[in-house]
């Protein structure tokens, strides 16, 4: 419509090269319009393809991730088991620092007895 009224009016001023004109640049226009828009349909849908298969790989990532991570936490939790054994320890007290066990005869009781503050005589005593 708009077009039309625009052609007549050219011609009616005596520009028909010019009406020819913009009947061409309406014309080229309309078909780039036409051709836009299932072009930026195309690359909208491009677009999400890529962003998909950019999140499966990220997905894919952080699973295999998560299997390391649990594979290791199996393998810290046998090894916190197996080191937590009383032999276990007993065992490594043995070989790293050559330590035996305990003999009656290493075991002295102590008794405890009132503080000196309490007691003045003690204090008398433990200064010799």
């Amino acid at each position: 419509m708009f077009e039309e009224g625009l052609l007549s009016w050219l011609r009616y001023e005596g520009l028909e090269v010019l009406a020819d004109t913009a009947r061409d640049f309406v014309r080229v226009g309309v078909v780039t319009a036409a051709a836009a828009v299932p072009v930026a349909i195309l690359l909208f849908h491009v677009h999400n393809q890529y962003e998909v298969v950019h999140s499966g790989y990220d997905i894919a990532e952080v699973t295999r991730e998560h299997k390391r991570l649990a594979e290791d936490n199996k393998k810290l939790r046998i090894e916190a088991a197996v080191q937590g054994r009383a032999g276990r320890v007993t065992q490594l007290a043995q070989e790293r620092f050559g330590l035996e066990p305990t003999q009656p005869e290493q075991i002295h009781i102590i008794e405890i007895v009132d503080s000196p503050a309490e007691d003045p005589g003690a204090r008398a005593e433990l200064s010799h």
